[in-house]
């Protein structure tokens, strides 16, 4: 159960009776808890804007645009029940969750106009769509409901309990609720609902709450639990409302026990942040609108905000959601310094935060070390060596894309097969590419999982086939800069304009190469015996290389072999130089390429 405790009509001697039981804690009335909303004024259908205020200043609609709706995200929400047949919120229900504690009736309701109010603010509309009037957030998510509260505002506790249980009774059904919206509150200190909210974290349940609308003198749980994003309402200016309760949250256990603080730089500051909640226009019961304010009207931008972010990345926690919503606020002057007991971090931005929403899955820190960019290869079937880190550790497969020019006009792909996360994966390209022709490549890669998405590609790199070159080569080569192309135009040139040519290719030239197929040290090149004793490099092959197989597929190549059993410092003090090279100070570009390997045989001695 999520909250260990059960409700009990009965006479007062039985009461009496069950509190004298040694495993009965305490026996509380089932007090009425009341909604956070102000007087409500009707606003006619024909004075909705096509886009209320209080959506743009969110900035849901730039949501939208780049299509995020909450398209396939599910919103809980408790309240005064819901018109699901108002224009604003048809289909959106998911039927068959509807529960009410309160009168006990099958089919959703809302026999008050809050609740309904509300749920018009999380999704009502249909975005970009052709719905006449788009009140809520979210506009592709869909919601389940309790009604908690009466026909009069209250919310009796039971009813609440009730509320809470049943939620995490569909979560764990399967109906993947990623947040709650409850624009209630009780009394500042009173810890009645804290199980209840920790059990809802527990499976998954992120609960916003109002903060209350006692201005200046209080706040109301369970907005002002460090387990809770706790809302507070603004005006169409960006000023915070008269009415909204300002923090800290009490000072006093659980409150000031670190382990419930969200980040460490919570220290009591409430509300977590703020929202348009003065004179917001939503649905009512009955297929009308209406204008209400309070935190109750500002907290269903959170839930809505919500639901946007969980349809990019559906592998959210509370505190990547707690983060996002807060680090990307909007933070007016007139408000600063922030974080504060006023607006909090600042002003709901959901735009904001999507951008930062890491998409799911998508594996990070990419880098591509082998082929690098303007090399030259003697096999057709290059070797790439390539590393990414997923962030849920799952195995990741790569795609390398190529083609004979920098736009990709005609690209050629493949997939590897899975490398587990943060190893390197070494992988030859199973297509023979062709001799003396320059190609351009890219990489990108994505986890195994069914959430995974692609990275961005690597920066383009491009690899000549030279199948004249002998394996085991090292090779100093220079560009020759970037070619470029242009388009021809007619017209006088204006002083101070300039043409911008974009490169799109280029060439290199070899300057020096050597390998060590002949067998003997190459003319010009130094061996230094460092340690006098006779071993030292040399070049051809050797069995003390076992089954290990020498880098660049060369048949012979330049090794040194010593085996130093013992105890004590051993150093291996021995140097193969290179003949000089002369470098002019105006040389650019100039890379250097080598192969090599390393290998050692330990029995009983270490290291």
């Amino acid at each position: 159960w999520i909250f260990n405790g059960f409700y009990v009509k009965a006479t007062k001697d039985v009461i009496e009776a069950i509190a004298q039981r040694e495993d009965v804690e305490y026996i509380i009335e089932n007090f009425e808890v009341p909604l956070a909303d102000i007087v409500p004024s009707e606003k006619k259908g024909s004075e909705i804007e096509a886009i209320e205020w209080n959506i743009l200043k969110v900035r849901a609609d730039s949501c939208w645009m780049i299509g995020y709706t909450g398209e396939g995200v599910i919103i809980g929400h408790m309240d005064t029940g819901v018109d699901v047949n108002h224009p604003a919120l048809a289909g959106k229900w998911l039927s068959p969750y509807w529960y009410d504690p309160v009168n006990n009736q099958p089919n959703p309701y809302d026999d008050h106009g809050h609740g309904t109010h509300t749920m018009g603010t999380i999704l009502g509309g249909d975005g970009l769509g052709p719905f006449q009037y788009d009140i809520g957030v979210a506009p592709g998510a869909k919601f389940v409901t309790c009604k908690i509260c009466n026909a009069s505002g209250s919310c009796p506790t039971a009813a609440i309990h009730a509320g809470f249980q049943k939620q995490a009774e569909w979560k764990s059904q399967g109906v993947n609720i990623v947040a709650s919206s409850n624009s209630w509150g009780g009394p500042m200190t009173s810890t009645e609902f804290w199980q209840d909210v920790l059990n809802w974290r527990n499976v998954g349940i992120i609960p916003v709450f109002a903060i209350g609308n006692e201005g200046t003198t209080s706040n109301r749980t369970p907005g002002n639990f460090p387990t809770t994003i706790g809302v507070g309402a603004t005006d169409a200016n960006d000023y915070i409302a008269s009415f909204s309760s300002r923090g800290p949250a009490p000072n006093q256990p659980p409150w000031n026990n670190p382990q419930y603080w969200p980040r460490p730089d919570w220290n009591l500051t409430k509300p977590n942040i703020s929202a348009p909640g003065a004179s917001v226009n939503s649905s009512l019961p009955g297929g009308s609108y209406g204008s209400m304010s309070g935190t109750s009207m500002a907290t269903p931008h959170v839930a809505g905000a919500i639901a946007i972010l969980y349809q990019k990345n559906p592998q959210l926690t509370f505190t990547d959601v707690y983060n996002l919503l807060l680090d990307y606020a909007r933070r007016p002057s007139h408000g600063a310094p922030y974080p504060n007991n006023t607006y909090g971090w600042g002003i709901l931005n959901v735009y904001q935060s999507l951008l930062h929403t890491p998409s799911p899955g998508i594996p990070e820190s990419l880098v591509v070390f082998t082929p690098f960019n303007f090399e030259k290869t003697f096999t057709r079937n290059p070797l790439f060596k390539m590393r990414a880190v997923d962030p849920q550790g799952d195995d990741v497969i790569y795609q390398i894309v190529w083609a004979l020019d920098t736009l990709f006009t005609n690209p050629e792909s493949i997939n590897t097969q899975p490398y587990p996360s943060g190893q390197i994966a070494t992988y030859n390209l199973p297509v023979a590419l062709t001799h003396a022709q320059t190609y351009w490549f890219k990489v990108r890669v994505k986890d195994t999982t069914s959430q995974g998405s692609w990275s961005q590609f690597t920066s383009r790199f491009s690899l000549t086939i030279d199948t004249t070159m002998l394996g085991n080569t090292c090779s100093w080569y220079q560009t020759k800069g970037a070619q470029f192309k242009y388009n021809i135009f007619n017209g006088t040139k204006i002083e101070g304009d300039s043409v911008v040519l974009q490169p799109y290719g280029y060439i290199f030239d070899t300057l020096l190469s050597q390998n060590f197929e002949g067998g003997t040290i190459p003319p010009g090149w130094t061996v230094i015996d460092g340690n006098n004793d006779g071993f030292k490099w040399t070049v051809g092959t050797t069995s003390d290389l076992g089954t290990y197989t020498p880098p660049n597929y060369g048949t012979a190549y330049a090794y040194y072999s010593d085996d130093d059993a013992g105890s004590g410092v051993i150093n291996y003090n021995e140097e193969l130089w290179t003949p000089a090279i002369g470098i002019p100070s105006t040389s650019a570009n100039l890379k250097f390429k080598y192969g090599y390997g390393f290998r050692v045989y330990q029995t009983g001695e270490k290291y």
